[in-house]
């Protein structure tokens, strides 16, 4: 602990799970948009308590368990570590390519506002990170070039199916690690981003 101050989840994560693959969230939480979106500068709460090495460890974590997810974020983000902390450059290397293609995406189709309610407040939210970062991931690189050319198409797409889609829409705004409301997010979406 510091000071007496009890570790949060992530601080404890990175005491555990040391090694390349922990030292790769780190850079990869350095990405200037992700910086941006999320106000991490060096004097901010997210970076002093690690929330943003946190939200690139909750894009590998949603990507590598959506399909069964069992409903604790927490406890998965432990799994995947526990998995992956001794990785071999290869594997980093995929996972390193992974966030970058998804983290470019996100900057090109939603600039400004990537990873927030489309015309709600400022705040990042994490059901809207999952989707706009994990689903573009699942896509091959033609998917993802065909819907890059259309972005206009993929914004309007995501407030049609928060207009339309009630289960959609709570899927990502209530209960986000609920283990359907993963799955559902994250196919939807996706199925979504393959049509285009």
């Amino acid at each position: 602990n510091k000071a007496g101050v009890a570790l949060n989840s992530q601080e404890i994560r990175n005491v555990a799970f040391r090694g390349a693959f922990n030292d790769m969230l780190f850079e990869l939480s350095e990405d200037a948009y992700l910086r941006e979106q999320l106000k991490a500068t060096t004097a901010s709460k997210v970076y002093r308590e690690m929330t943003d090495v946190q939200y690139v460890l909750r894009f590998f974590t949603v990507r590598e368990y959506w399909q069964d997810f069992y409903g604790n974020m927490d406890s998965a983000m432990d799994k995947f570590m526990a998995a992956n902390y001794r990785a071999k450059k290869p594997r980093i290397k995929e996972c390193e390519a992974a966030f970058a293609k998804s983290i470019d995406f996100c900057r090109q189709v939603w600039g400004d506002d990537g990873f927030k309610k489309p015309n709600g407040n400022s705040r990042v939210l994490q059901g809207y990170f999952d989707i706009q970062m994990v689903c573009s991931s699942l896509l091959t690189d033609a998917e993802r070039a065909r819907a890059l050319s259309q972005k206009n198409v993929v914004r309007s797409g995501l407030e049609d199916l928060l207009s339309n889609d009630s289960v959609f829409a709570e899927s990502i705004s209530q209960f986000t690690s609920n283990s359907k409301n993963v799955h559902y997010r994250i196919s939807t979406f996706t199925d979504f981003l393959r049509s285009i």
